[in-house]
């Protein structure tokens, strides 16, 4: 027999939208073998023929937790793609798309409903992707547990209700893509990687190099320039930066070390290439950065 847990159509104001996301429903429904998808007891809303699909206007996350089925979009040219329990898959504003459980293993499904400049900026920056819309999660009771938060949030509709869905919204997206992103071997042994690389850089501050990192790492460094910089966003060489501007600033301010030491002792070669990345990357000079944030203690 379906079950659909309880909900409300969700109120929205000018307030709500500033904090640039929005949640439109939380709910959860189970579909069992053989019977009707979507089941009869369905939201009127979220009624639709998965043989013809449908388009919504704002974005969807579908979690699965039991069962398996399909799902197809446009971005995906009309592909069909397996998902089982474990996995989750978005629905974009605008696209098409389509999806069901197998007839003989139905599913329980978890989704969220939202919009807002928040996961439109995600999108922009190809953030949350159309082209690879399925995440591998596995079951997290995490992620349930922010479900179910945000269900009886949604229920009861206290006040600013819209700023909690917001936060959760956005955990349990942030969640999704970081199990996704750890979710095979392989980036479990790239996590590794990268862990003994920021323990090279800790431990050599002053004279690592990125190609040594790949050397300690046996990789060649064009394998792990590549698999460093999809693990953490950023190249080797730019991570190496950031944390010698961050141990500079640490100097900066809770030492008397010279601009000259400084430079030196976080691997800058010298003051003067010192103080010029500094100044590009703090948008102030390092004695300017000393006499605000000293001032400030």
């Amino acid at each position: 027999m379906s079950i659909l847990h309880e909900w409300r159509y969700p109120t929205t104001n000018t307030v709500d939208l500033k904090w640039g996301m929005v949640a439109y429903s939380f709910g959860s429904q189970t579909v069992g073998p053989g019977e009707d998808y979507p089941p009869k007891t369905a939201i009127a809303k979220y009624v639709f023929n998965p043989e013809k699909g449908r388009i919504i206007d704002e974005y969807q996350l579908v979690y699965l937790t039991k069962g398996r089925g399909t799902f197809t979009s446009t971005s995906l040219v009309g592909k069909k793609v397996p998902v089982k329990a474990g996995d989750a898959f978005l629905l974009f504003p605008g696209e098409w798309h389509s999806y069901m459980p197998d007839v003989d293993s139905g599913w329980e499904e978890y989704w969220i409903d939202f919009e807002g400049n928040i996961p439109d900026l995600w999108q922009k920056y190809d953030l949350l992707d159309r082209n690879n819309p399925v995440l591998h999660i596995g079951i997290k009771d995490d992620i349930l547990q922010l479900y179910r938060l945000g269900e009886t949030i949604l229920l009861e509709q206290n006040s600013a209700y819209q700023q909690a869905l917001c936060g959760i919204c956005s955990a349990i997206i942030g969640l999704a893509v970081f199990y996704d992103k750890n979710s095979t071997y392989e980036s479990i042994c790239i996590s590794e990687m990268v862990n003994q690389a920021r323990d090279d850089i800790s431990e050599n501050l002053a004279t690592i190099k990125a190609p040594d990192m790949a050397k300690d790492s046996h990789y060649s460094y064009s394998k792990f320039r590549k698999d460093f910089k999809n693990f953490t966003g950023i190249s080797p060489g730019a991570y190496i930066k950031d944390i010698r501007i961050s141990k500079a600033r640490e100097f900066l301010t809770n030492t008397d070390k010279s601009i000259k030491e400084i430079a030196y002792e976080c691997g800058f070669g010298n003051a003067d290439y010192f103080c010029v990345i500094f100044k590009k990357t703090v948008g102030m000079t390092a004695s300017e950065y000393r006499k605000r944030t000293r001032f400030n203690i």
